[in-house]
């Protein structure tokens, strides 16, 4: 955001690394992984951090995550409340 990159997108970024996550964490065995990694478009060489990074996370905790970043995008798109403030506190919250 920094950079100029809106709220929204960067927010829509995190959103898509916590739904990776939570789709490896649920996979049961090689096939489901790998349906996953076609589903989000993953790079190869990035399949193996991002399945030991799924492996670190509860997937309640997952689940909790998407809903604070949904509520999040919400916020952005029709509160009054600074952008930056908006994700600083769903960053905290995650």
């Amino acid at each position: 955001m920094a950079n100029g990159e809106p709220a929204v997108r960067v927010m829509y970024m995190i959103a898509r690394h916590w739904r990776i996550l939570l789709g490896l964490r649920a996979a049961k065995g090689k096939t489901e992984s790998d349906e996953m990694i076609k589903r989000f478009k993953l790079p190869p060489f990035f399949v193996g951090e991002y399945q030991d990074q799924a492996r670190r996370w509860d997937p309640k905790r997952l689940m909790r995550g998407l809903s604070v970043l949904a509520r999040t995008d919400r916020q952005l798109k029709s509160s009054r409340m600074a952008d930056h403030l908006l994700t600083d506190l769903a960053l905290l919250r995650l």
